[in-house]
């Protein structure tokens, strides 16, 4: 595996791209939410005046998890604005910031390294090269890739070539 900045992978000729879609709904709830948290913790001090000073604690507490609720709309909007999945004859690439691509080269995928045996979750799979793990998000609450379904394909026909050329035809990893 070897790291890549985007543009040198996104000027490749005969690149497939695919890039993820926001789910908004959820990402406006989110935001909605994290708005509602800090209104909340504002409201503390005008209804108690802190007294007794165990109200302090309240607005704290509500303020820091509206923050940490906002922290995570604007990480998914980041994600899906740099993050994309591609794909040519050699190569799968996983970008999922806007600084490096993972490259993989499909001669190296097996059931084992795709995360097919065993997924995290349903929509992601974790891929495994040596000790790098990086996680494939083909669909999740906050981002998918409408298309999923061609490099669901393209990533199992490869896997299905290479248990072939290493002399298993018999299906049974399948």
């Amino acid at each position: 595996m070897q790291t890549l900045p985007p543009k040198t992978v996104l000027e490749r000729k005969d690149l497939s791209v695919f890039r993820y879609d926001l789910n908004v709904r959820a990402i406006r709830l989110f935001e909605v939410g994290a708005l509602f948290l800090l209104g909340l913790g504002a409201l503390v001090y005008p209804l108690t005046h802190f007294e007794p000073r165990q109200w302090l604690v309240a607005p704290v507490v509500l303020g820091v998890l509206g923050i940490a609720v906002f922290c995570v709309s604007l990480y998914w909007r980041a994600f899906a604005k740099h993050a994309f999945v591609a794909f040519d004859r050699e190569h799968l690439y996983v970008a999922v910031n806007a600084r490096r691509v993972n490259a993989m080269a499909w001669r190296d995928f097996d059931l084992d390294n795709s995360g097919l045996k065993a997924p995290d979750a349903e929509g992601i799979l974790t891929l495994t090269f040596g000790r790098q793990r990086i996680k494939l998000y083909l669909v999740c609450g906050f981002v998918h890739i409408p298309q999923f379904q061609t490099i669901l394909g393209t990533l199992l026909s490869h896997i299905r070539d290479n248990l072939k050329s290493n002399g298993r035809t018999d299906g049974s990893e399948f």
